[in-house]
């Protein structure tokens, strides 16, 4: 089993992930279970920011299960030329501790580097979770930067988002 990339038909196991998640109180980014006509939505952009060179999104599937979801995005601010990249991870809950978020992360920054040519990359952690920022730190990833109790989490108030970056080249 490896990461590989999205694809059109990943859509309904896609959904079923990005259920998971809602349901997951430590995953701050989607609070609500999201409809299949918003999942399709969600993949059409996606794939559309993968055929313009701006993204790459890995899965890694079990059969028609999605286990975690790793996606750089070229950020465009004009300021930046195009040479920054941000990265998102997201494991489903049940998967977690198994090793599939090194992986998905490993083939996240081998993507940036090899297949967007990115020199930067740059990512979010919540405050919280302290296991996610100790696999970033292994991977070459330090902080950056800091905003202080500006993300609401369910059982942990509020909580630190915090950046980090890792140089590619």
């Amino acid at each position: 089993m490896a990461p590989r990339d999205l694809r059109a038909s990943d859509v309904e196991a896609l959904h079923r992930f990005a259920c998971e998640l809602a349901r997951d109180p430590d995953f701050l980014s989607l609070r609500e279970e999201p409809t299949l006509a918003h999942e399709l939505r969600f993949l059409a952009g996606r794939l559309e920011e993968i055929e313009a060179g701006r993204r790459v999104s890995l899965v890694l599937c079990d059969a028609d299960r999605v286990l975690g979801l790793s996606e750089v995005v070229r950020d465009l601010h004009p300021m930046k030329s195009g040479q920054i990249g941000w990265l998102a991870l997201s494991v489903a809950p049940e998967a977690r501790g198994r090793g599939h978020g090194k992986m998905l992360l490993e083939a996240g920054i081998d993507a940036a580097r090899d297949r967007l040519h990115l020199p930067v990359l740059l990512l979010h952690v919540w405050g919280q979770n302290e296991r996610g920022r100790r696999l970033y730190e292994k991977h070459g990833f330090s902080e950056c930067g800091r905003k202080s109790a500006v993300i609401r989490h369910p059982t942990a108030g509020m909580v630190d988002e915090i950046t980090m970056m890792r140089r590619l080249g």
